[in-house]
């Protein structure tokens, strides 16, 4: 039997439901063939039962849908996670995380973690330069990947921002360990900025 007629069937009656429900059953082998039909049961759960969809998108199951299709929608209606997770270009990676307030830390610091040292720095200065409140996040991703990104290029994205608290704060867990003159200055530096008299004594 063709399965894709039979889920065809349905959708002519609108089934969402049965549609969603019997594709889901019969393609869990991720064919080539069926990624038409995977972009189809996302596109149409999207915007009747998203949670089907962040149901479907958990499993990793399918991989062959249409990624910046789908990536656009769970944006639309909020799924942000998903659409970080699905989305491959930096300008669209950037404005998501702007939407940090519903998206996890954790899942903010492994997403950046995994990017390249120039990428994850540009998504933290971005997402500082729209809300300040992503300090604690960005400072925590940055010392995480400390080796990867170097403390003299963290510094720099957080001057770039005009962030003297963020290096206060991110130059706080690495000072100990280092003997850096430049380091120890910019923690001076920026202890002064924010008015943190004892940390300068």
């Amino acid at each position: 039997m063709n399965i894709h007629s039979i889920a065809d069937m349905f959708l002519q009656r609108n089934r969402i439901q049965e549609f969603t429900s019997l594709l889901f059953d019969c393609m869990r082998n991720n064919k080539q063939e069926d990624a038409k039909y995977q972009t189809k049961v996302l596109e149409l759960n999207i915007m009747v039962a998203p949670q089907i969809v962040e149901s479907i998108l958990q499993m990793k199951i399918w991989t062959l849908y249409d990624k910046p299709k789908i990536a656009a929608l769970c944006e639309q209606k909020g799924l942000y996670q998903r659409a970080l997770e699905n989305y491959t270009e930096m300008k669209d990676i950037k404005r998501v995380l702007l939407n940090s307030h519903a998206l996890s830390p954790d899942f903010i610091a492994d997403y950046l973690g995994k990017m390249s040292a120039e990428d994850c720095l540009a998504c933290m200065g971005e997402m500082l330069k729209f809300n300040r409140q992503n300090i604690q996040t960005v400072v925590n991703v940055s010392v995480t990947n400390l080796q990867k990104l170097g403390a003299g290029n963290v510094v720099k994205m957080f001057e770039s921002v005009g962030s003297h608290d963020g290096i206060f704060y991110f130059l706080g867990t690495v000072i100990n360990s280092t003997q850096d003159k430049e380091v120890h200055h910019k923690y001076i530096e920026a202890a002064a900025k924010c008015g943190q008299f004892r940390s300068i004594e």
